[in-house]
């Protein structure tokens, strides 16, 4: 496995490991790491680092007029977005100091 593939790796079981451990009990883990994992593939050539806050607001947005995503799954989507960028991949933007997600 090359370098990259180990960092990716590592990341999405840090990531499982933190939503293990989160604090919001009615957000059921499996479904958060669902949340995640269709971020991610939603800009393949856009690595997690480089998405700004501007994108993260757009694309939950985007969700709500969906006929199919309920209000709670747009705040289950949110959850697994800040657990991700406070908790894996700490940015400036993504903490509660600064706008939260």
């Amino acid at each position: 496995m090359n370098r990259e593939a180990k960092q990716v790796k590592h990341c999405w079981q840090d990531y499982r490991a933190a939503v293990l451990s989160q604090v919001a009990p009615q957000a059921r883990p499996e479904w958060l790491v669902r949340w995640a994992l269709r971020f991610a593939s939603a800009l393949p050539g856009v690595p997690f680092r480089s998405r700004t806050a501007e994108y993260m607001k757009a694309s939950l947005s985007n969700l709500g007029p969906q006929a199919n995503v309920e209000p709670w799954r747009v705040e289950q989507a949110q959850e697994a977005r800040r657990v991700m960028y406070q908790r894996c991949l700490p940015l400036p933007w993504a903490q509660p100091s600064a706008s939260p997600l």
